[in-house]
C-alpha cells in the first residue's frame, strides 16, 4: 500500500505527465505529427522516479525522503527470505535504489552483493563469485543493465523485480539466470507493485509484448487477446476513483489533499 506523503508525491508527477502527454497529443494530432518521443520519454522517466526511487528527485517537484512503503515491503521480504536460507536476486533500473536497500539490509545484519554499473565491472564480477554464488551472502542486488544477460546465477532460487522495465525480453533474460540445468530448487519469481502506478502500465505492457512475440515466433494463441489494453491515465484515474470511495471523498477531493501533503 502507499503512504500518503508518496502517493502525494506520485500523483503530482503523474498528473503533470498525463496533462502534458493529453495537450502533445491534441497539438501534434491537429498537425498529422506524432508526440516527440525523447520528450515523452523524459516525462514518463520523471513517472518511473517518482515512482520507484523518489529519494533521487523530480526536476521541478523535488523529492522525498525516508523509505518508501515499496521500498520497505522489499526490504522485510528479502530478511525473511534470508532467514529461510533463500538465495535471492533483486532486480532494479536504478543503482541509487539498489545501494538504499543494500544500506538497510546491513542495518538489519544481512550481507548483500551490488552488481551494478556504478561498481568495475572486475570488481563486482568478483563479489559476485566469491561472496554470493559461492559464499554465504544471501542478496544479490542487480541493474537490469548488468545481470540480463550471459551469467549462470543457479545459485539463487528467488527473484524479485523491485522495478519493472519495459522489455519483456529483458525481464524474460534477468529471470533465465536461475533458470539454469543446474538448479536445483524450485524457483520463484516475486513483482513488486504499488497499485494504480506505473508498474501496473509497465506489466501490461511487458505481459502484451511477450504474447505478440510468442505468437509470432511459434504461433502460440496470444494470452492476451480477451485483454483490452488500458492507458496509464486510465489505470491511475480508477486507482484514485477507488481510493476517494473507500475514504468516502470524490477523487479530485482527494488528489488535493494528498498532493498537500506532498508539498
Amino acid at each position: 500500500e502507499w503512504s500518503d506523503d508518496h502517493l502525494g508525491f506520485y500523483l503530482t508527477v503523474a498528473d503533470d505527465f498525463a496533462r502534458w502527454y493529453r495537450e502533445a497529443r491534441r497539438k501534434n494530432d491537429a498537425v498529422g505529427n506524432s508526440v516527440n518521443l525523447i520528450s515523452l520519454l523524459a516525462r514518463i522517466g520523471a513517472v518511473e522516479t517518482a515512482c520507484n526511487i523518489p529519494q533521487a528527485g523530480v526536476e521541478g517537484f523535488g523529492s522525498l525522503s525516508g523509505l518508501t512503503s515499496k521500498q520497505s515491503c522489499i526490504i522485510e521480504r528479502l530478511v525473511e527470505l534470508s532467514l529461510a536460507n533463500h538465495k535471492t536476486i533483486v532486480y532494479a533500473k536504478s543503482p541509487r535504489l539498489l545501494n538504499i536497500i543494500a544500506r538497510e539490509l546491513t542495518a538489519r545484519g544481512i550481507a548483500s552483493v551490488l552488481l551494478h554499473g556504478e561498481r568495475n565491472i572486475i570488481e563486482r564480477t568478483n563479489d559476485l563469485n566469491v561472496n554470493f554464488r559461492f559464499g554465504k551472502v544471501p542478496v544479490l542486488l542487480a541493474s537490469l543493465g548488468c545481470a540480463q544477460t550471459g551469467l549462470n546465477i543457479s545459485q539463487a532460487d528467488r527473484v524479485i523485480f523491485a522495478s519493472r522495465d519495459w522489455s519483456a525480453k529483458t525481464e524474460r533474460q534477468a529471470k533465465a539466470r536461475v533458470l539454469r540445468p543446474q538448479q536445483e530448487r524450485p524457483v520463484t519469481v516475486e513483482y513488486v507493485h504499488l497499485p494504480g502506478s506505473i508498474d501496473n502500465y509497465q506489466a501490461q505492457l511487458v505481459r502484451w509484448k511477450g504474447s505478440a512475440a510468442d505468437a509470432g515466433l511459434d504461433w502460440a494463441t496470444p494470452e492476451t487477446d480477451t485483454e483490452s489494453f488500458a492507458h496509464i491515465d486510465h489505470i491511475l484515474g480508477e486507482f484514485v476513483a477507488n481510493c476517494a470511495a473507500y475514504r468516502g471523498l470524490e477523487p479530485h477531493a482527494l488528489r488535493e489533499i494528498l498532493k498537500g501533503k506532498a508539498a
